[in-house]
């Protein structure tokens, strides 16, 4: 693996202010989940950004750090619990949208561990 990328959608939720949104009961299991993973604050996409728009300026970052074109890529795969759609998969959608023709293709989708499996995957 040459390179990584991130990117973070724009609209920070605290927990605090979801506190706020769900109440009392959940309110205590958000703060039994913040003491147990140090989560405080969350980030979302705005309406009409999906998975594969947020994978691709992830990749783009990636790509850049790496010093390739994604003409050069071999294989995507995307960690996501989250996908586009159903079908097709949403490494199929990053694929298109980067231009990658020649690169294969899959996702992983195993809930929370979805990341680090499909970097682990990637790896090998």
């Amino acid at each position: 693996m040459k390179s990584t990328g991130i990117y973070v959608p724009p609209i920070e939720i605290t927990n605090a202010a979801l506190r706020a949104q769900v109440g009392d009961a959940a309110g205590e299991v958000l703060s039994r989940m913040e003491a147990s993973s140090g989560i405080g604050t969350r980030w979302r996409a705005p309406e009409g950004i999906v998975t594969s728009d947020l994978a691709v300026r992830a990749a783009e970052e990636a790509l850049a750090g790496a010093g390739i074109s994604s003409a050069e890529l071999d294989m995507i795969v995307v960690g996501t619990d989250s996908p586009d759609y159903i079908t097709p998969s949403t490494s199929v959608i990053v694929q298109h949208k980067l231009g990658a023709s020649r690169a294969g293709t899959f996702d992983v989708g195993c809930a929370c561990a979805s990341f680090p499996t499909a970097s682990s995957s990637a790896r090998t």
